[in-house]
């Protein structure tokens, strides 16, 4: 009997370890991503497996942090996510894509190193305040005022183009107004508040904020241009 649940012990232990990601990856596009049985030295690209409801998952937790105005308290988890299963998936990146890698006792490896011809033309102190910049506004930026701001612009658009074949042009010339004003960074969207006068770091927020701009911009436009033709086409019929 003591065998049986000295088994039973070891088998649940087993399965919550299974449970647990053992290396966390922060990319060099800003994202995190937490992997299982991580590989680093036996094959040209990095190998490991994944949840595949990762993504989920973080976004239902970064929604709900947003919700509450603290986007960096990792404390305030979304019930929903919590109910996702894990499934775990086998994966790979090419080591140009990793910035660092953090094994469960903090222990960061960094996977980037200068080499100009290839493109890692930043220093390593450099690069990582751009990723943490990326990671940041990918985090605390939704670009929301650019869609309701491009949704408002389609609309009149769309309503004056008046059926024309010229309205197609009105949701990439919104999205390209997003490319005008400079990105502000308050101060609550950084994490670590060393990098707030950091150029860097700057650059690397601006980046991927001003990419998000443009693409809620473009979305919103897109569908308000849409609604702007189908109104003009109801109030033209209804004349």
């Amino acid at each position: 009997m003591r065998t049986l649940s000295l088994l039973a012990f070891i088998f649940l232990a087993l399965l919550v370890e299974a449970q647990n990601p053992s290396t966390r990856l922060l990319l060099m596009n800003g994202r995190e991503m937490a992997v299982f049985n991580f590989n680093d030295t036996s094959y040209t690209d990095l190998r490991f497996s994944y949840d595949k409801n990762f993504f989920r998952r973080e976004r239902m937790h970064i929604d709900q942090r947003r919700q509450a105005g603290k986007y960096f308290d990792t404390s305030i988890r979304s019930p929903r996510a919590e109910t996702l299963p894990v499934v775990l998936k086998p994966g790979k990146l090419d080591r140009l894509e990793v910035f660092a890698s953090k094994d469960t006792l903090g222990i960061e490896k960094l996977l980037y190193f200068y080499d100009p011809d290839i493109g890692n033309d930043m220093a390593p102190d450099a690069a990582r305040a751009f990723v943490l910049g990326e990671r940041d506004a990918r985090i605390a930026k939704r670009g929301m005022g650019w869609f309701y701001g491009g949704l408002a612009a389609g609309l009149a658009g769309g309503y004056a183009a008046q059926g024309s074949i010229w309205a197609v042009a009105i949701p990439p010339l919104v999205s390209l107004t997003a490319l005008i004003p400079a990105v502000s960074i308050p101060e609550r969207a950084i994490h670590n508040m060393s990098y707030q006068y950091n150029d860097d770091y700057a650059a690397g927020f601006e980046s991927r904020a001003r990419s998000r701009n443009i693409r809620q911009a473009l979305k919103g436009s897109v569908i308000g241009t849409a609604l702007g033709l189908v109104v003009h086409a109801i109030v033209d019929n209804n004349r």
